[in-house]
């Protein structure tokens, strides 16, 4: 009963913080900057290892449950900037092909470390996935333009990422 009522409150804070985040993602134009997007992102990776370091600390169910909430915080704010890299990155009729992939190499990833799950065997793999991703976010924060290039899309807009060769958008 304490594990649905901490899910049920853990699916009411993903909806209210992503939610907030993409509002004031609209409000202040942050999703046409794609420095922005890296920075923001940038951020949620460095406040997610220092809670993955902490999770060794983690010694009761409360205590479990408060961790959960303060890992997802930071991971909800950042949704709506890496869905609207996508936007950027990835040209409209390979969409599908790039969010399947991203999805089944997050479960492969998963499916990699067999151990039984507890906090404390959850921190070695994922600070491995995170901190060359850090790296990566801290290149491209600073030198956005060197990710593909802008292309005017039909109805006026723009994007980074290419047309597709035949002509399909």
């Amino acid at each position: 009963e304490s594990v649905a009522a901490a899910m049920g409150l853990l699916a009411i804070t993903t909806l209210s913080v992503t939610l907030a985040s993409g509002r004031l993602m609209d409000r202040f134009g942050w999703g046409t900057d794609l420095a922005v997007k890296f920075r923001v992102l940038l951020g949620v990776l460095f406040l997610q290892i220092g809670l993955t370091l902490l999770s060794s600390a983690v010694s009761s169910f409360p205590g479990f449950l408060l961790w959960v909430l303060a890992c997802s915080v930071p991971l909800r704010a950042g949704i709506p900037f890496a869905f609207s890299l996508m936007l950027d990155l990835v040209g409209p009729g390979e969409r599908g092909y790039a969010a399947g992939t991203v999805a089944g190499l997050a479960f492969f990833l998963a499916a990699l470390f067999p151990f039984e799950w507890s906090a404390g065997n959850f921190a070695l793999p994922a600070l491995s996935v995170l901190v060359p991703v850090v790296g990566l976010l801290c290149v491209l924060s600073v030198f956005p333009e060197r990710v593909g290039r802008r292309y005017v899309t039909p109805d006026g807009g723009s994007s980074r990422a290419q047309r597709h060769p035949a002509g399909l958008i």
